[in-house]
């Protein structure tokens, strides 16, 4: 597992080093935050798609497995890229992710919901983009002040 954390870690600062170093530490942090979100995003999109149409499942089915690939994916690249953990991977810490990942999606289409219900939006796109970005947020500050709060801390201490 460290291997491929290494792997990960060394591809994705090489293919971001230009624009990486020019911004400030709050914003590297906010860029691997991003990139690692993004990864699971792909992960999630590429699996469900291929399971849909390459392999005939219903699409219910299917977004069970590419939910399941793009957790392990986020948490494995928000631990290597977003905060940079050093230390091997615990159950405890990957249970810790997946029940905030459960908790952020479900946060994510109450938030929409509220959106389209109290005619916030009266399209779906904007409820989905400002739910979405709620649930980022929430994402965030649970992965640096829980999950990997431990590792965080004493890293910058």
């Amino acid at each position: 597992m460290l291997k491929i954390s290494q792997f990960l870690h060394n591809t994705v600062h090489w293919l971001i080093a230009p624009l990486y170093h020019r911004l400030p530490k709050k914003f590297q942090h906010l860029m691997l935050f991003v990139i690692s979100g993004g990864m699971g995003f792909t992960t999630d999109g590429t699996i469900l798609l291929t399971l849909e149409y390459v392999f005939n499942l219903s699409p219910f089915i299917a977004r069970i497995f590419s939910i399941i690939a793009a957790v392990c994916v986020s948490w494995l690249a928000h631990r290597t890229l977003t905060f940079a953990v050093q230390k091997a991977p615990t159950w405890a810490e990957f249970t810790s992710f997946v029940a905030l990942a459960a908790s952020g999606a479900i946060l994510n289409y109450l938030v929409f919901s509220a959106t389209l219900w109290l005619n916030l939006s009266s399209h779906s796109l904007p409820a989905m983009i400002f739910s979405s970005l709620t649930a980022m947020f929430y994402s965030y500050l649970g992965m640096r002040f829980g999950v990997f709060r431990k590792i965080h801390t004493l890293k910058h201490k």
